[in-house]
């Protein structure tokens, strides 16, 4: 907090109020009934918008009436949410929503409502959080004992005023992304249905092209070990997702239930709008498939697997599915016999393959585009959030006043901004409680990836080490770096080691965060791809990246044999104790997040010892 703000608490400066404990019922028109749903990143969004009766309106708003400028924030499940009630809305609150009424003039209630949304004050809600065993909430009796940072008047005004003409134009540059989403998705969508939709094509029902359809296994699977069990959350997007996964050791089902390559997987059960999606398997790794798919035996001499995939998930088929489908509560059903009377465009197997090649190359640029629409929108919402993080730290009040003596920028070559990074990764793993898989080697991951995905010179020069890419000197420079400066050191525990603050640790990430404020929507992206995983994950994955990368340079064949291959058995020694299928597993992530390998980050060279 800077020396000029006061804090408070918010029982001196404003009152606190809760919504009803219970639902009205809801009718189509009349008075809003504002749920929790509504509150979006500080913006009342009413596109579902549900109401009540005049009659119920008068009940539900006996408690409080919510009034222009009041904040409302959800206080159980969607925690961290908050808006403003704008001019014009008549609405009532409904459960699990607070309300927060200023009563002092000293405060703007926008100033608030920023403040709220800041990382600082996300952080401090999550501290205050009780954890359920259904829902996390926080305490709305506590709720008033909440401190807020406060400035002058006429300061908060004009960090507002700053806030709402940069954060608008952040609202106009994501609308025009996500339509350029949309129509990406779309051409995709309207050359699949042109394509398949030739009325030069016979029709043939599915049955009369393949031999059988075949229902998975319904034995019961365990969390871990054994061969792969791939149910119908695996089945995303045309391909199979290797996350979430189940598992059996039972030789009858493997034998019974194997999956061939090619073999083509459709979703009989499922909530309406999914039921039906269809997936190509291609030999991945081995996997048998659970009840709720079917497996279709084609025959192969006049149907392909891809162009089958590619119909069953077009609009044609989708509308012949909701024909046929069977519903019940939040489920529908396709049974094998309805699956098999799909019509289906019968052309000869050559003309298929063309299609399926047009298809591939319309759906590989279609999903580059669309990975560059959503790293463009995850670069808004950290520049959001970036500015909030300034607003409430004191930045953005001096970015204005020093306009003229720019600090001139950290180099990215030296230990300091790779220390930087260090610490940003750490604070990333200790907000989702996963500092202690933080050490040596996901340190190192996270320099590597920062420059092969994130496309930062760090100054590094990555060798082929045991635990993946590495470039050890240069981590100890910067963890030196860190140590003289009193910022953190990497401090030896058991067999491993942990990241320990030191005493100008706050004073040096206030300077961290100065310095790495324009690479953050590049930094925190490669970061938050490794707080999930645990060390061997990680250690799997920027190998995997790193030795697919290599290939690319040598200009070799690029198949995922190869790349196995090239990050295990000719790594390291160590990576043959690791097995095979988890090299497999992270060459499919690589391929789902849009980071494929190009060629261009660094050449990982020989091999390199741990010191």
């Amino acid at each position: 907090m800077k020396e000029d703000w006061q804090r408070l608490r918010l029982s001196e400066v404003a009152k606190v109020f809760d919504g009803p404990h219970a639902t009205p019922k809801t009718v189509d028109s009349g008075p809003i009934f504002l749920g929790i749903g509504a509150l979006q990143d500080g913006v009342i969004n009413l596109s579902e918008t549900r109401h009540v009766t005049a009659e119920d309106f008068v009940q539900w708003t006996r408690r409080i009436k919510p009034e222009p400028g009041d904040v409302v924030f959800s206080y159980e499940t969607r925690l961290g949410q908050a808006a403003i009630i704008p001019q014009g809305l008549e609405c009532c609150l409904g459960r699990r929503m607070g309300l927060v009424r200023f009563t002092s003039e000293a405060i703007d209630p926008r100033f608030f409502l920023y403040q709220y949304l800041s990382p600082q004050y996300q952080d401090f809600l999550d501290s205050k959080t009780i954890r359920g065993a259904t829902v996390d909430r926080i305490s709305i009796k506590e709720f008033p004992s909440f401190s807020i940072d406060v400035p002058s008047l006429p300061e908060q005004r004009r960090i507002v005023a700053i806030l709402d003409e940069v954060f608008e134009g952040i609202a106009t540059a994501k609308t025009n992304v996500e339509r350029n989403l949309q129509s990406a998705r779309s051409i995709f969508t309207n050359c699949l249905d042109a394509m398949l939709g030739r009325s030069t094509w016979g029709r043939r029902t599915l049955g009369e092209l393949c031999d059988s359809v075949e229902y998975g296994s319904s034995a019961k699977s365990k969390a871990d070990d054994g061969v792969p069990v791939l149910r119908m959350g695996n089945i995303q997007d045309g391909g199979i997702h290797w996350d979430r996964l189940v598992y059996t050791d039972d030789k009858d089902e493997i034998e019974k239930y194997l999956l061939k390559r090619n073999d083509v997987l459709f979703n009989r059960t499922n909530s309406p709008e999914l039921v039906g999606k269809t997936a190509v398997y291609k030999g991945e790794r081995p996997a048998i498939f659970a009840g709720y798919l079917i497996r279709i035996n084609r025959k192969e001499e006049l149907l392909d697997a891809d162009f089958l995939c590619y119909f069953l998930n077009s609009q044609a088929a989708i509308d012949y599915g909701k024909k046929v489908v069977i519903s019940s509560v939040n489920q529908a059903n396709i049974n094998g016999t309805k699956l098999k009377s799909y019509p289906i465009p019968a052309p000869p197997l050559a003309e298929q393959l063309v299609v399926v090649e047009k298809l591939k190359r319309i759906s590989e640029a279609t999903r580059r585009f669309e990975d560059l629409c959503l790293r463009k929108l995850a670069a808004l919402d950290e520049l959001k959030r970036s500015l909030l993080y300034q607003a409430f730290n004191g930045q953005l009040a001096s970015a204005r006043q020093t306009k003229t003596t720019p600090q001139p920028a950290l180099q990215t070559t030296t230990p300091e901004f790779a220390a930087n990074v260090i610490a940003l990764a750490h604070g990333r793993h200790e907000r989702q409680k996963r500092e202690k898989t933080f050490g040596h080697v996901k340190e190192q991951k996270v320099l590597h990836l920062v420059e092969s995905i994130g496309k930062m010179d760090l100054g590094r020069r990555p060798m082929r080490d045991a635990a993946g890419p590495n470039d050890f000197q240069h981590m100890l420079r910067a963890e030196e770096w860190a140590k003289a400066n009193g910022f953190f050191e990497m401090a030896k525990r058991g067999e491993g080691y942990e990241f320990k603050k030191l005493s100008a640790f706050d004073e040096r990430m206030s300077s961290a965060a100065r310095a790495l404020g324009p690479y953050l929507p590049q930094l925190e992206r490669v970061i938050d791809l490794l707080v999930p995983m645990d060390k061997e994950e990680a250690e799997v994955f920027a190998t995997v990246h790193a030795a697919w990368n290599n290939l690319l340079i040598d200009g070799a064949d690029v198949t995922d044999t190869a790349i196995v291959s090239a990050a295990r058995e000719d790594w390291h020694a160590d990576k043959l104790n690791i097995s095979e299928h988890k090299f497999r597993s992270a060459i499919e992530l690589i391929r789902q997040k849009g980071l494929v390998p190009d060629g261009t980050a660094q050449y990982v060279g020989g091999q390199q010892s741990l010191l």
